[in-house]
């Protein structure tokens, strides 16, 4: 492989990164359940949003179903939405209200 075709391939990779970054920062949830391993890894690489609801230990419930939460984004420290917490199929999510 030449340069040219090493510059378009990095440069393609960053594209489709921000791409990520912006879809999962617009998906309008945020899991409270702490990933580990892979997929932790992306949500990390892709900036996910966090939620603040409690959980419990073992099957990941939510501790208080509709109890208020915030919605930080790591694109923007300091800043967040108040939602509520719902229990979803993978875990507890905090859901903006709109």
């Amino acid at each position: 492989m030449n340069k040219r075709n090493i510059f378009r391939a990095l440069g393609f990779s960053v594209i489709l990164w921000g791409v990520g970054v912006v879809a999962v920062n617009n998906q309008s949830v945020a899991s409270c359940t702490p990933e580990g391993g892979f997929s932790g890894l992306v949500k990390k690489a892709l900036f996910a949003p966090v939620g603040s609801c409690a959980v419990q230990a073992n099957p990941r419930l939510c501790a208080a179903v509709a109890a208020a939460c915030v919605v930080n984004s790591s694109l923007s420290p300091g800043s967040g939405t108040s939602g509520t917490c719902r229990q979803s199929v993978g875990g507890c999510v905090c859901r903006p209200n709109n």
